[in-house]
């Protein structure tokens, strides 16, 4: 198991250790709590509460098998209560949440299992086409990765895109970028594609190839033609959502037909409890009809609302193609 040890240091005596998650110590005693939360595989916040909000100390995490007592130049230098995220850490590995002050005592220790790896199926395929996926979890299967296409355009005001793909909404008027906050899909702390709707009316999110404005771009916009070209049947999407909100989805790709993204009851559909969940479709689906379009088609993928209630958020993350 894995586990973070909240530990305070100094130089100072200690009097007691009066419960788990605070000490006591003599004279002018540093009095802090520390606390860790949104652990993961590879990442932990640290929370720390003092009562002196001048109070100055270190706070870092190590491993318990190389843990020394001395202050790592990584450590963070703060001031009164606060909280730091660490990331890079090893899964299924113990770990001191470790904080130093250089004159007074030291907390109680908390520990705190860490999540073990979980595996993903979807990491088990091949032939990977990416738009969204963050960087700790694309490492770990960059050998079968074909090609990344990720958000790199703008859209101008003379309605001219720059770069090669760019996220655009439609009706404007009434959206907002929503709050990524704690874990994305895969368990790290990281972003996503996150929209709210502040008024009533319909949306449309999309992912459009641009041409691009030069030459290099224009080269880059052709290639992601050709990958886009090469999404055969046999291929799956995948994507992640989460949301609160009741209402259906509409999800196309290349003009083809439209996918309903309804509730867990749904042929693709998700719980609406808040948490990450996992949707896979088919390319064959999209490929229904005579509508969908590889050759020009711009807009690679799209959201607006579905016949039945008009969601009022965008959470999606882990967005590619790969091949089973």
């Amino acid at each position: 198991m894995k586990k973070i040890t909240s530990m305070l240091l100094c130089a100072a005596t200690v009097l007691s250790l009066a419960s788990c998650n605070k000490a006591e110590v003599k004279g002018d005693a540093f009095d802090c709590i520390v606390k860790t939360s949104e652990v993961t595989e590879n990442s932990v916040k640290v929370s720390v509460e003092v009562n002196d909000a001048a109070a100055e100390y270190s706070l870092w995490v190590v491993e318990e098998s190389a843990y020394k007592e001395t202050v790592p130049e990584t450590a963070k230098k703060l001031k009164g209560s606060a909280a730091e995220t660490f990331e890079g850490l090893n899964a299924d590995t113990e770990y001191y949440a470790v904080v130093y002050e250089s004159t007074l005592g030291f907390t109680k220790k908390s520990f705190v299992t860490a999540k073990p790896s979980k595996e993903y199926k979807c990491l088990e395929g091949s032939d990977y086409i990416i738009i969204a996926m963050d960087e700790t979890t694309s490492k770990k299967i960059e050998s079968k990765i074909k090609y990344t296409m990720p958000s790199d355009g703008t859209y101008g005001e003379d309605g001219k895109s720059t770069g090669t793909l760019f996220f655009d909404w439609w009706n404007a008027n009434g959206t907002e970028a929503g709050t990524c906050s704690g874990p994305n899909f895969f368990g790290v702390v990281d972003g996503w594609f996150s929209f709210a709707k502040t008024a009533d009316g319909w949306f449309g999110y999309a992912f459009r190839l641009g041409e691009g404005n030069t030459d290099e771009e224009k080269a880059e916009s052709a290639k992601r033609r050709e990958i886009l070209k090469g999404i055969t049947a046999d291929y799956t999407l995948h994507l992640a959502m989460k949301a609160t909100c009741a209402g259906e989805y509409s999800l196309g790709m290349l003009d083809g037909a439209a996918v309903i993204i309804g509730d867990e009851t749904a042929a693709y559909g998700f719980k609406r409890d808040g948490d990450w969940h996992e949707i896979e479709i088919p390319m064959s689906a999209f490929m229904a009809g005579e509508k969908y379009n590889a050759e020009t088609g711009v807009n690679v993928l799209y959201w607006t609302q579905g016949a039945n209630g008009y969601p009022t958020t965008l959470d999606v993350d882990a967005i590619f193609w790969y091949k089973k």
